[in-house]
């Protein structure tokens, strides 16, 4: 999950979305009238106040053994994934 949206950043995505794009990136939420996006799940506008108001919360209670984080039914994480593995 990567969200760089309500900022000033500028530039493109390529870092993001080129080549080298990490694995397991399912949701990226960016402005895209200041920041070329190819690959964004959501594009946003400064204007837009409410875009990407989504509620992102996860438990990070030591004593609980998580399997998966689910946000939302688009945003599911699996807890034991690591990015190069």
């Amino acid at each position: 999950m990567l969200v760089l949206d309500k900022n000033d950043m500028s530039g493109n995505d390529d870092p993001v979305c080129g080549d080298n794009r990490p694995g397991g990136l399912s949701f990226f939420v960016a402005d895209c009238d200041e920041m070329e996006c190819k690959c964004c799940s959501k594009c946003c506008k400064d204007s837009e106040e409410r875009c990407n108001d989504l509620e992102l919360t996860a438990n990070f209670d030591d004593t609980y053994s998580r399997e998966k984080y689910v946000f939302s039914e688009d945003i599911k994480f699996d807890a034991h994934f690591r990015p190069g593995n």
